[in-house]
């Protein structure tokens, strides 16, 4: 008998355990399972039943059938424990005992594994040779063993540590610090606001929502005249808790009077770190939300505005993040159409009137009701659309266009395109309507991104673009948002500027109307009637910067959100961006698994590999002389 006659032996652990993981991993929850599982324990079974009975016969081989017994038991061992594992009860009580057992078959499959390996081996690199050594595949398989042994090692140390709340924290930035805009609204609090964190003691997050409270409030006790943190254990204080309505740990709730605001963060440090990276923008918006009174924005309907478009559309169709982020903000939104008051009568507790994108003209009789409002000093945030380009029927003229054109507003309907500059999307030429652009001009509503323009790229998808008419007297017009340079106004549709009709500029993609600031007036006389306000206006050309499908990108929620804290007199939070220095580096358990098992167990494999490739060409060279 020679090794060579080991191999089917040698097949049946392998298919054992193969027919085991088929029922138990990939088919848990088929029928067959049951079949599959009692068929690989049998071939294991039946495996080392066959080794062992090689071994308790006298001859030559016995050794051989020893050490093969002797490598299969650990295999043997693994299924019985995992089989075991399943029997224990499932409830609190059986925990400790399952995450035993679940740690005892790993270790003893990956023991045997490896020393089952390397017998085979072994038993392979003398496969040629007509006596072979007994004491070659011991070595191999002591080898193999011991290398089972060293994994097994890292594997429970690693596991071990993994449950340690150790961290290595590299930031020079804390993970949430309070800014300049937080700092506003909490000394302009006009009555207390309470804040209550709902966090166990020992909790990794607790210390850095604490921290944020000891830097805004500038006291250990998280206390201020008008803000007045506390720290609770919603398990231990269920009562407390109720008044909060909070029924778990994990909570930053804001309280003032019966108006209630909770941020989720949660209590795992990794889970909750993106939570963590924007908690200071939204406390500002909680805080503004519970200590100021909501604001109600009029959204026009009736002229196929996106704010009426159903759900049922594609993202670049649709506002509703629009619609949630002014929610968000501590803002009412309600339609107003011509039953509303449109036709007759902005109502009066419009904090703003907005137009998003109408595809039909507005009434005469809307526009009339529109000029009264902004010449009684109402406010207006309008996103129009640019008409189809490729030489189809133009709309309508729209009366809400000639009232714009009263204030110096010009809109010049025909899409705009950028060979230069341009988004990807479609990978076609169609994607030069896709612009791009990080030209922002002095304005409050953009003054946060111009420092880092760059980083803040604003992107619109088909927008017409404006002009400044003629300004009149008690209003100011200023650029916002201005082109990249080489845009050109498609008439055609092609993608591609046709000179000299289409020449290349920098055309204006947003503007801004406002009150001119003048000296003082002279007091009115008795009787006399006040003296005419002026509007605030703020004016996009194009609708889809706050569709689905673009809002979500950093650059267009802030030039929306502050834009709408300019138009409404800075009664919001300005909150700052985020730039690429803000950016936190931890490394926490679980995290960079790749870069972690490589240098452990890569590196090593690796070096085995080659050990066994120079052993075995040697070994084959010398079989090659010997036979010779």
């Amino acid at each position: 008998m020679t090794p060579g006659r080991f191999n089917v032996r040698a097949l049946l652990p392998l298919l054992g355990g193969l027919l085991i993981f088929l029922a138990e991993r990939l088919w848990p929850g088929h029928p067959v399972r049951p079949y599959l599982s009692a068929a690989g324990a049998l071939v294991l079974l039946a495996g080392w039943g066959w080794a062992l009975a090689g071994a308790l016969r006298a001859g030559p081989l016995r050794r051989f059938w020893r050490w093969s017994a002797l490598v299969q038991a650990p295999l043997l061992l693994a299924a019985a424990v995992y089989f075991a594992g399943l029997l224990l009860p499932q409830g609190a009580e059986g925990a400790f005992w399952r995450l035993a057992a679940g740690w005892a078959w790993g270790l003893a499959l990956v023991i045997g594994a490896f020393a089952h390996g390397f017998f085979e081996l072994g038993l392979w690199l003398q496969a040629s040779e007509l006596t072979p050594e007994p004491d070659r595949v011991a070595r191999a398989t002591t080898t193999g063993l011991a290398l089972g042994l060293l994994l097994a090692s890292v594997a429970a140390l690693y596991a071990a540590l993994h449950q340690l709340p150790w961290q290595w924290d590299l930031s020079t930035i804390k993970l949430a610090r309070p800014g300049t805009a937080t700092r506003q609204v909490t000394e302009t609090l006009l009555e207390p606001v309470e804040v209550a964190l709902f966090f166990p003691a020992g909790n990794g997050v607790l210390p850095l929502v604490r921290d944020y409270f000891i830097e805004l409030t500038g006291s250990a006790g998280l206390t201020t005249d008008k803000l007045k943190a506390s720290i609770h254990d919603a398990d231990l204080e269920p009562t407390f808790a109720k008044t909060f309505r909070v029924r778990a740990n994990g909570d930053v709730v804001l309280r003032k009077g019966d108006v209630v605001k909770a941020i989720g963060v949660g209590l795992d440090p990794v889970q909750s770190q993106p939570r963590l990276l924007q908690f200071d923008e939204q406390f500002a918006a909680a805080l503004v939300e519970v200590s100021r009174p909501r604001k109600t924005l009029y959204f026009t309907v009736g002229h196929g505005e996106r704010y009426e478009r159903g759900e049922n559309r594609p993202a670049e169709a649709r506002i509703s993040q629009f619609e949630q982020l002014l929610l968000q903000r501590n803002f009412t939104v309600k339609p107003l159409g011509y039953r509303e008051g449109l036709g007759t009568e902005i109502p009066q507790d419009a904090a703003a009137v907005v137009v998003t994108g109408p595809s039909e003209p507005f009434l005469a009789a809307e526009a009339a009701a529109l000029r009264t409002y902004l010449a009684a000093g109402g406010r207006l945030l309008v996103f129009l659309e640019p008409e189809p380009a490729g030489g189809r029927a133009p709309r309508r003229p729209s009366p809400l266009n000639a009232l714009l054109g009263e204030y110096g507003l010009e809109y010049d309907a025909t899409p705009l395109a950028n060979n230069r500059f341009f988004g990807r999307r479609t990978f076609t030429p169609a994607d030069h309507g896709l612009l791009v652009t990080v030209q922002y001009r002095a304005h409050p509503a953009v003054a946060m991104l111009q420092p880092h323009a760059s980083q803040f790229p604003y992107l619109l998808l088909g927008s017409g673009a404006w002009r400044v008419g003629k300004v009149p007297q008690e209003v100011t017009v200023q650029q916002l948002i201005v082109a990249m340079p080489g845009t050109w106004a498609d008439a055609n549709g092609n993608f591609r500027p046709d000179p000299p009709a289409e020449k290349p500029g920098e055309p204006f993609l947003a503007m801004a109307v406002a009150p001119r600031e003048v000296a003082p007036p002279a007091p009115a006389k008795a009787g006399a009637p006040p003296p005419p306000k002026a509007p605030t206006i703020l004016a996009f050309a194009d609708v889809d910067v706050v569709s689905d499908l673009l809002l979500p990108n950093r650059s267009n929620q802030l030039v929306l959100t502050e834009g709408l804290r300019w138009l409404l007199g800075a009664e919001q939070p300005a909150i700052a961006p985020r730039t690429e220095a803000d950016l936190l580096i931890r490394h926490v358990k679980g995290d960079e698994l790749v870069w972690f098992y490589l240098p452990v167990f890569g590196v090593p494999l690796l070096a085995l590999a080659c050990g066994l490739l120079l052993t075995a060409r040697h070994r084959l060279t010398r079989w090659g002389g010997r036979h010779d």
